[in-house]
C-alpha cells in the first residue's frame, strides 16, 4: 500500500480524496493546508491527520498530491529531494531551466512527477483518438461551464489548458501563430476566451473556454481530410461522419442524405480514476509518466502566451 499525503485543498484535490479513499493501493495519511477551515472540514469528512507544516508530512508519506498553491518550483524541488512521488495539479509554471532541473532531480531520486491533465483519460476522447488522422486539418473545441456566482474557475488555466494538452497529443507540428481574444462581464478577468492556434503543418485549432454558459458543454470536432470526428466529453459519446461514396449502410450507422454517422464505442470509465491508476503504475514500475514535466511545460508556455494576447485584447 502506498502512503499518500495531500498538500492544499483545491477543488481538484477534494475530488481526488473521494476517489483515493476507495482505492486499495493508496493509504491517505493526512493533509496540510494554510486554510484552517478547509483543514477542519476535510479532517471531519475523511478522518485525516492535519499537519501544521508540510515537512512533518514528508516523514510519513511516499506520495504527495499537490494543489496549485503548492506547485511552485521550490516546493517541488524540496519534495523531490525528499524522494517523494508527486501528482501535481495544474497550473504549473516553470521556465525551461527549472523544468530540466526538476527532471534531472526526479531521475536521480527515482521518483515519478505526474502532471494532472485528466482529460487525456476521458473515455470518449480515448475511444475517438484512433480515428483522428495525424494530418487533421481543423479542430474546434468548446469547454463551457455553467455560470455560478463567486466561482473560482479560470477559463484558461482550468479549462483550456486541458484541451491544449490533448491537441498537442494529436498534432505533431510546431506552432506558427497564436491569437487570443477575451471578454469579461466583471472587468477583472476574462469570463470567456477564444484562442486560435495555427500549426506549421497547416492545422488550425480553434478553442473556446468560458464560465458564463447556461449549461455545461465540453465538445470537440476534429476535421480529417476525408471525414470528421465529433466528441462529447460530458456525455461520453463519439461519432465519425463521412460521405457515403459506395451507397452502402455500415453497421451501427445513421444516414443523413449522403452523410453517414457512425457511432464509436466508448467504454464506461472515470477519467480521474484512470489517471490516478496510470500514476500508480508509473510508481510501481519506476518509469517516467505519460503526463510528464516536458509535456506540461510546452502546454503551459502556450497558456502563458494566450494570457498575454488576451490581456492585449481585453483592455
Amino acid at each position: 500500500m502506498i502512503k499518500a499525503g495531500i498538500l492544499g485543498s483545491h477543488n481538484n484535490i477534494k475530488e481526488h480524496l473521494s476517489l483515493l479513499r476507495n482505492m486499495p493501493l493508496f493509504n491517505i495519511i493526512g493533509i496540510h493546508d494554510t486554510n484552517v477551515t478547509e483543514n477542519i472540514e476535510l479532517q471531519n469528512q475523511h478522518q485525516l491527520k492535519i499537519y501544521s507544516q508540510p515537512e512533518e508530512m514528508f516523514q510519513d508519506v511516499d506520495v504527495l498530491f499537490t494543489a496549485p498553491s503548492f506547485n511552485s518550483y521550490q516546493w517541488l524541488q524540496n519534495a523531490i529531494r525528499k524522494s517523494k512521488h508527486l501528482f501535481v495539479n495544474p497550473p504549473v509554471r516553470y521556465n525551461n531551466i527549472e523544468t530540466q532541473n526538476l527532471i534531472k532531480l526526479s531521475d536521480e531520486a527515482d521518483v515519478v512527477v505526474h502532471i494532472g491533465f485528466k482529460h487525456r483519460y476521458n473515455p470518449a476522447f480515448l475511444a475517438a483518438k484512433p480515428f483522428i488522422n495525424p494530418r487533421v486539418r481543423m479542430i474546434h473545441v468548446y469547454n463551457l461551464k455553467q455560470y455560478q456566482n463567486q466561482q473560482t474557475i479560470n477559463p484558461i488555466d482550468d479549462l483550456m489548458a486541458h484541451d491544449i494538452d490533448n491537441i498537442l497529443r494529436i498534432v505533431n507540428s510546431e506552432i506558427k501563430k497564436i491569437s487570443a481574444y477575451g471578454m469579461s462581464t466583471s472587468n477583472t478577468s476574462p469570463d470567456i476566451v477564444n484562442a486560435i492556434i495555427e500549426f506549421h503543418n497547416g492545422c488550425v485549432a480553434n478553442l473556446t473556454a468560458g464560465i458564463i454558459a447556461s449549461r455545461n458543454k465540453h465538445s470537440a470536432v476534429f476535421y480529417n481530410p476525408k471525414d470528421y470526428i465529433s466528441i462529447d466529453m460530458i456525455k461520453n459519446k463519439a461519432y465519425r461522419y463521412h460521405k457515403n461514396t459506395d451507397n452502402d449502410i455500415a453497421l451501427f450507422s445513421t444516414n443523413f442524405s449522403d452523410l453517414i454517422q457512425e457511432k464509436i464505442p466508448v467504454k464506461n470509465a472515470n477519467e480521474l480514476e484512470d489517471e490516478i491508476n496510470a500514476f500508480s503504475n508509473s510508481i510501481l514500475k519506476i518509469q517516467r509518466p505519460e503526463l510528464s514535466l516536458e509535456n506540461a511545460n510546452r502546454t503551459m508556455n502556450i497558456i502563458e502566451e494566450i494570457k498575454t494576447k488576451v490581456k492585449l485584447t481585453s483592455n
